[in-house]
């Protein structure tokens, strides 16, 4: 009896001894976990947000790094940084800077652009992985559309011990997303237009989801694929084709519409048109390079204007894109085309800097061009004034000096009840003549005798 007591009084304290020692392993365990670190780091990455390596170099105002140190010892610091992104993308460099920053006893530091210095940062495409991601971003000089996550840790300037945790406040994620290229709305894919003089052709366009549509400007080019011998699908690849001249190619447009007269345009010749949006200031990438898909079309005599109601265009009139008016009272003009007498109603909204200001419905029972010379009393007036339909004028005075964007959407009907509809948007003007302002010599500036 007694033994069997000790035995159980033995058992007793040998699972005492080892519950004991579990508890203390869960602590320790629980303890390595909870590591706390001198420095707390915190990471705020605003936008715009970086689309290219380069400007992991040069963040400028859209980086703040806070750095808390909790302890009661100065420190010397530097970073190391990890960037994940997609395709398995990682960019990691330690240490981050050439030249440490240090930081007193319970002292907070904030970190923004100005110490984010090119020429201290240690960062290169050599810390780019994988090697074709590294290929990719060298080749593209942007990243890839997806989600990226940027961690900054702090560690010793002298040893490269951690003195921050690597996860949590210490990272800042952002989503890359690039905007889809310009949409050519005319011409239409393979369309045949009237060689009729003046000939020309009306380029009009839409893009979706844009950010900051006042920044983006537009590049219209058109190649003729007959001259250079090249076939209609063939024409994305001669429309890449250094070797190729364009007939035509005009930079800068801030609208969606751009009439391209003055060409030399010869009837049966196939040609190819590519509208191409981009950023001056580089804040905002488009897919494709911005390019919108090429579309083909050609001329000839034996089309009729009115031989394709459904290719109704309207295009900026008055004021022109760009256009700097003497005027705070102005009328709005579009010109609309083809020159169809098909057409027996005319509808349109007009908005100033995205403000209604007018939609009118007009009845052409008889044809824009006669309808025109009823009202005017002139039988004499033909397609060169029917053909510019005014929207009316802004409801209230425009302000010297100001820019202003006039955008229109106008709908024609046939008497069979068939619809068509265009716009032209993102119309920049000047109203007013610019206040005088000095130039030349700048204040201050010193200018040499004679």
């Amino acid at each position: 009896m007694n033994q069997s007591v000790a035995r159980s009084r033995h058992f007793h304290a040998l699972w005492r001894s080892l519950l004991a020692f579990a508890l203390f392993f869960v602590c320790l365990s629980a303890n390595r976990a909870q590591q706390t670190y001198p420095l707390t780091v915190q990471t705020h990455l605003m936008p715009p947000y970086p689309i290219r390596f380069e400007d992991y170099l040069d963040l400028g105002d859209k980086i703040l790094v806070t750095v808390m140190n909790t302890s009661n010892t100065s420190r010397t610091f530097n970073f190391a940084i990890h960037i994940l992104g997609p395709n398995n993308l990682t960019i990691q460099r330690s240490p981050l800077f050439k030249q440490p920053f240090t930081i007193g006893p319970n002292q907070t530091k904030m970190l923004t652009g100005i110490d984010w210095d090119f020429s201290n940062l240690l960062l290169s495409t050599n810390d780019i992985q994988p090697p074709s991601e590294r290929q990719y971003l060298i080749q593209n000089r942007v990243l890839r559309e997806g989600n990226y996550t940027v961690c900054l840790q702090a560690i010793d300037a002298q040893t490269g011990q951690a003195l921050s945790s690597a996860t949590g406040s210490n990272c800042s994620s952002y989503t890359a997303n690039y905007g889809a290229p310009p949409v050519i709305i005319a011409p239409a894919k393979n369309q045949v237009l009237p060689f009729i003089q003046p000939v020309f052709v009306s380029v009009s366009w839409t893009q979706y989801n844009l950010v900051n549509p006042g920044q983006i400007r537009y590049r219209v080019k058109i190649i003729d694929l007959t001259a250079n011998n090249v076939v209609a699908n063939q024409a994305t690849v001669a429309m890449n084709n250094p070797g190729i001249t364009p007939v035509y190619e005009k930079d800068g447009i801030q609208s969606f519409s751009h009439a391209v007269t003055q060409v030399p345009f010869q009837e049966g010749h196939v040609y190819a048109v590519r509208v191409t949006s981009y950023d001056p200031q580089q804040q905002t990438i488009f897919q494709n390079g911005g390019h919108s898909d090429v579309v083909t079309f050609q001329f000839s005599k034996n089309v009729t204007a009115c031989a394709n109601p459904a290719a109704f265009t309207i295009m900026p009139h008055y004021p022109a894109p760009d256009d700097t008016l003497p005027f705070t009272q102005v009328p709005f003009i579009v010109r609309f085309s083809p020159e169809c007498e098909l057409y027996d109603k005319f509808a349109y909204r007009l908005e100033l800097d995205n403000k209604l200001q007018r939609k009118h419905t007009v009845p052409w029972p008889e044809g824009a061009l006669n309808f025109v010379r009823s009202k005017y009393n002139k039988p004499a007036l033909d397609w060169a004034f029917a053909s510019h339909q005014s929207l009316g004028n802004a409801t209230n005075k425009l302000e010297r000096g100001r820019a202003y964007r006039w955008d229109a959407r106008a709908s024609a009907w046939t008497a069979q009840g068939n619809k068509f509809v265009s716009q032209v948007k993102n119309t920049r003007f000047v109203a007013g003549m610019p206040v005088p302002r000095l130039v030349s010599p700048g204040v201050t500036k010193k200018i040499s005798v004679g």
